[in-house]
């Protein structure tokens, strides 16, 4: 590989970083600490610097402390992230990510394979991988053994994910379009159950990890909280036009079948 090939690579990982932790938005700021940190860079450093100073000159980014302290991600840095997007969708590049890494260690004395080498495989650009192993590592599938996620193993659920112990995304999520709750959201039950949900913690989870389904699971969730102050059912149509970001977010699913499970719990007890 060239150096302006390396360099290009260095680039886009910096910016991708940012765009990550900003949720690919350039209304949310992002610490220059964190950035430093998830490329395993000093923040006061040379090539931190550098990076932090070609992007905002390029205009892909836009620095809102001094030294980069806090960094936005602006519209044209976001198009060019979005730009080296691979056809192949990010939840397939995810559960081929999990089995290579499976593959290279599941019989290796020391079960630890680096991200180079995944990346490699899987004919990625070092970012991309980078931003699947942090993905799969906030989701407890891996775990980082040094310098980020540059040397990674997987934990015991990822294991039990890659030999199919559990299911991708394990959820109850077909519980959710069934009738089953019917019997406890009757008109008398609806202010309790209205109650017991924690409607605001659920928001929260959503624009910390909703991506690009943000607003679907938003109004997936406003659809609940109807249903429920309504005390009508949440039969098998209330929510099947939110059923593809539901699926690609199993938290959020599980998250309102746990509360309603719950409620049913102490209706019937």
């Amino acid at each position: 590989m060239s150096d302006i090939e390396r360099n290009k690579q260095r680039r886009l990982r910096f910016l991708r970083a940012v765009y990550d932790l900003a949720d690919g938005t350039p209304s949310h700021g992002v610490q220059g600490e964190d950035v430093a940190e998830r490329l395993g860079l000093d923040i006061g450093g040379e090539e931190f610097h550098a990076q932090a100073y070609y992007h905002e000159k390029a205009g892909n980014t836009t620095a809102l402390e001094t030294n980069w302290g806090l960094i936005a991600i602006t519209a044209q840095g976001i198009a060019e992230v979005e730009s080296h997007a691979t056809p192949e969708s990010q939840g397939e590049r995810r559960n081929r990510f999990l089995q290579i890494a499976y593959d290279m260690t599941i019989n290796e004395p020391v079960p630890m394979v680096r991200l180079p080498e995944i990346a490699e495989t899987m004919d990625l650009d070092i970012d991309e991988a980078s931003q699947i192993a942090y993905y799969l590592g906030n989701k407890g599938l891996i775990k980082s053994e040094a310098d980020g996620y540059n040397h990674l193993s997987l934990t015991p659920d990822g294991i039990d994910e890659v030999e199919g112990k559990k299911p991708p995304d394990a959820g109850p999520t077909y519980q959710f379009y069934g009738p089953v709750y019917g019997s406890v959201i009757g008109s008398h039950n609806k202010a309790e159950l209205t109650n017991y949900f924690d409607f605001r913690a659920i928001e929260e989870r959503i624009e910390r990890e909703g991506g690009d389904d943000k607003e679907e699971l938003k109004l997936a969730l406003a659809q609940v909280q109807r249903l429920l102050e309504r005390g009508e059912h949440l039969d098998r149509g209330a929510l099947a036009r939110f059923s593809g970001a539901m699926e690609r977010h199993s938290w959020f699913t599980g998250s309102v079948v746990q509360a309603l499970l719950g409620f049913a719990t102490q209706t019937v007890g």
